[in-house]
């Protein structure tokens, strides 16, 4: 009987590593919204980390930090030396939606995002990175 246990948690803790163990990681791609105007936004997120980036606000693969995922609640927060951006929002069914506040700006200020969950997998870049030296 032990031995039968003892198997079947194997099988179990086998195909568990096989399988996405967390539900962020992956590509997701949509916008965000502010006042009426629309701007593209994608996210690589892996373990733990992730990247944001917007042809148009001219962001490519920068990084995103405080990613907090637990019950379907997400948060993280993209940050420059002037500004940073605290992303607050639910993934369900592949989707993710939620608010955008901006550090400084007023509260009223409404900017909202929406994600679908493009792959499993990030996309091949565009670029190459050489070192010069």
């Amino acid at each position: 009987m032990r031995t039968k246990t003892v198997m079947t948690l194997f099988a179990v803790l086998l195909l568990s590593s096989c399988t996405n163990s967390h539900p962020m990681t992956g590509n997701w791609v949509g916008s965000m919204e502010m006042n009426g105007k629309v701007v593209d936004i994608s996210l690589d997120f892996n373990s733990g980390n992730g990247s944001l980036s917007s042809k148009d606000l001219m962001l490519l693969d920068e990084a995103i930090g405080n990613v907090k995922y637990k019950n379907g609640n997400i948060s993280f927060s993209y940050s420059t030396s002037d500004v940073n951006f605290a992303f607050e929002g639910k993934v369900e069914n592949e989707k993710i939606y939620g608010t955008v506040t901006i550090q400084g700006m007023p509260p009223a200020l409404k900017i909202s995002f929406n994600l679908l969950k493009k792959s499993d997998t990030f996309p091949a870049k565009s670029y190459s990175i050489e070192k010069l030296f």
